[in-house]
């Protein structure tokens, strides 16, 4: 955060540009990434960790999702 504020919020994007797998407990996607992303959507993420080398996890509205990717990389958007 900036000085004067005490959290930071940002519009941004997550991508895991050299993904292997993921996996939604609200949708199945049949293993395969791009039909599974495009079934979740957008959405507040309210918890996002990494498992181990190379297993993340994300939670939110949306549900948790599970990648087994490289590192990902965080686009902030411009507003």
């Amino acid at each position: 955060p900036r000085p004067a504020e005490k959290v930071c919020i940002r519009p941004a994007v997550i991508e895991f540009p050299v993904c292997e797998s993921i996996t939604c407990d609200r949708i199945s996607g049949g293993g395969n990434p791009v039909a599974a992303t495009a079934e979740i959507g957008l959405g507040a993420i309210s918890d996002f960790h990494r498992r181990n080398d190379g297993h993340y996890v994300i939670a939110g509205e949306f549900g948790e999702v599970s990648i087994d990717a490289e590192r990902p990389v965080l686009r902030l958007k411009h507003t």
